[in-house]
């Protein structure tokens, strides 16, 4: 629970201030600050895996891509169990959901079961789509999709590609930048005779989720008629930086107070084509989804 709210704090201000600091759906918020938890908890350390009862390890993880990086492959895995991303790079000789990482291929990876000793092999789907589809949105659209393990940020770089990064040749660290560029980050290294490399990332994608956050935050309260746009204005003339410290507890309270009454109301009055909107607004897959749609229809 603690590091659920630790990650917490950041994610409320960004759904706040989607919403012009309204406050969204309970439960969304909850799964949006339960993803944010898993994604920190896993980037800051291997994740303790459990045994998911009647399923084998092939049939609960799911390969999502094999890379090469100086000289050596990686692997991205997702664990059915609990829907979690294993959020780093996996390499042969590592141990995942009760299972030894005996080699990776080009197209696939062989475990081990250190029970068993039986070997499972996880394969790599195909991207999907039709020939006639144009390869350069196909893959814009995986970027900016849920099927994207690093959709809201980049793995480390692995401890043997940065170990090595001084020694590496222009061509080899240009390959590795062009695997976060197929994953939507454009990496900068800058080389420090003090110590390791220092990483910068910047998403490829940043202004288009953006914008189409924004567009469906005006789509969203253009929609709404009189009686509902009071309500929205109720809930907006409240401040929603609950322990910020800019408001008093009493007024923090009384803010939530507002809030909680007025949002089930508005909820309540939307209409199936407002909810869709909405949606787009605190779902960050489903604003670029609606951004893409439009784009694709105005052509």
């Amino acid at each position: 629970m603690n590091t659920l709210v630790t990650a917490s704090g950041a994610l409320i201000d960004l759904v706040s201030d989607m919403i012009s600091k309204g406050i969204p759906e309970p439960r969304v918020v909850v799964r949006h600050l339960l993803l944010a938890a898993i994604t920190t908890t896993t980037m800051l350390a291997a994740p303790v895996l459990h045994r998911l009862p009647g399923k084998g390890p092939e049939a609960r993880l799911k390969l999502v891509g094999i890379v090469q990086m100086a000289g050596k492959a990686f692997a991205v895995i997702h664990d059915e169990y609990g829907d979690r991303l294993l959020g780093q790079w996996w390499t042969a000789g590592g141990y995942l959901a009760g299972c030894h990482v005996k080699e990776i291929g080009g197209y696939s990876v062989v475990l081990t079961e250190r029970q068993s000793g039986r070997e499972i092999t996880l394969t790599l789907a195909g991207t999907g789509g039709s020939e006639a589809e144009d390869p350069a949105q196909r893959r814009k659209d995986w970027i900016n999709s849920e099927e994207n393990p690093m959709y809201f940020r980049p793995f480390p770089l692995p401890a043997e590609v940065s170990g090595a990064w001084p020694n590496l040749a222009e061509e080899d660290k240009a390959h590795v930048a062009a695997v976060y560029r197929d994953f939507g980050w454009a990496l900068v290294v800058t080389e420090s005779a003090a110590g390791g490399p220092h990483c910068d990332w910047k998403n490829i994608y940043a202004d288009d989720r953006s914008a189409a956050t924004a567009q469906a935050k005006v789509d969203f309260e253009n929609s709404l008629n009189p009686a509902q746009r009071a309500i929205f204005a109720r809930i907006k003339a409240t401040r929603a930086e609950p322990h910020s410290g800019t408001i008093s507890r009493e007024q923090d309270e009384a803010d939530n107070q507002v809030r909680m009454k007025e949002w089930p109301r508005l909820q309540a009055s939307l209409s199936p084509s407002q909810l869709e909107i909405y949606q787009a607004i605190i779902d960050p897959f489903k604003a670029m989804k609606r951004r893409n749609e439009a784009l694709k229809a105005a052509h």
